[in-house]
């Protein structure tokens, strides 16, 4: 069957289209999934270049994020059948993503496709998605009429916290760069912050002079600790990126600082679904590529290019 795969830790480059062996038959409550569609994420391009350990060492298919139809079950399967449309995200230390025509998974982080996706739009959603939600469902819980912050509102998390938000009523700060402003006030921020040009702390002082409610940071590179005067008392900071900075300021104003790593989860597919049912929530696909073409797909998230929401990868091209 087709695949991507690396032989060897690297650059984008190393990434190869290859024929490889077929799957064997799900075991357990694995399902053998038909992968439509996959989508990129900067994890991959981490554990790509060898800068992130997952426990993964070449040769590798890469890929975490997959929409499919479930072709065969696994003798102890409950809630899935042949035919079904599903998506989720894959293993994080498993050597055989979801960058190939099958693949394997446990039925129990798997989740139906929303009605009204596509393929290529189901797959953008799994990782980054689930992300933001247990950002902005279990780590703070948004409430109509919170006041939210979110670095990196263009971003594939960015995007997609920000229409959480927004689908539960929050007031919504985000920062992109100047050139991307425009798809954030189309959605409804209320103040979209051009990072390049604007300080931050100043544009949400003049709107919401007591603070925010919550700060969620995407981007790391020092913002949570730049966000302390941005955040009311009392209030609460969410990073998915590792720790940096002097936080101390958020002691004198008992803020709540949590650090985050998504786990795989069905429960999160099912609350993104259900926004996407209720009319509330849509991904958006930057660009799409073929399955043979993820190298450009990494080299463009790689690049010093500014990128509105996912890079989709299209099976049937």
């Amino acid at each position: 069957m087709r695949a991507v795969r690396y032989d060897a830790f690297g650059g984008p480059e190393v990434l190869k289209p290859v024929e490889i062996e077929p799957l064997p038959a799900p075991t357990g409550r694995q399902v053998k999934v038909a992968v439509r569609a996959s989508s990129v994420n900067p994890i991959d391009m981490k554990i790509r270049a060898g800068s992130l350990d997952v426990g993964i060492r070449p040769p590798a298919v890469p890929g975490f994020d997959a929409a499919g139809e479930v072709i065969e079950t696994g003798p102890d399967v409950a809630d899935f059948a042949v035919g079904d449309r599903v998506f989720y995200a894959a293993d994080f230390n498993s050597p055989s993503g979801t960058h190939a025509d099958e693949h394997l998974v446990d039925e129990r982080v798997i989740w139906h496709m929303p009605e009204g996706l596509s393929f290529v739009e189901a797959a953008a959603l799994p990782l980054a998605g689930g992300t933001a939600w247990d950002a902005l469902s279990c780590l703070y819980p948004v409430r109509d009429g919170d006041a939210v912050l979110i670095h990196g509102g263009t971003g594939g998390v960015g995007a997609l916290a920000v229409q959480i938000a927004l689908a539960r009523g929050a007031k919504v700060f985000a920062t992109c760069h100047s050139s991307m402003t425009g798809h954030l006030r189309e959605i409804g921020v209320r103040r979209v912050i051009a990072y390049d040009s604007e300080e931050f702390v100043r544009a949400v002082e003049e709107l919401c002079p007591e603070g925010v409610d919550v700060v969620y940071d995407t981007v790391g590179r020092g913002l949570l600790e730049k966000s302390i005067p941005a955040v009311g008392d009392f209030g609460t900071m969410i990073s998915i990126a590792p720790p940096t900075g002097n936080l101390d300021r958020a002691y004198r104003k008992n803020l709540t600082v949590k650090f985050q790593f998504s786990l795989r989860e069905r429960r999160k597919l099912k609350g993104l679904a259900d926004l996407v049912e209720a009319g509330k929530f849509r991904p958006h696909i930057h660009r799409v590529f073929a399955l043979g073409e993820i190298s450009d797909a990494h080299a463009l998230l790689a690049g010093r290019n500014h990128v509105f929401g996912k890079l989709a990868i299209d099976h049937t091209l």
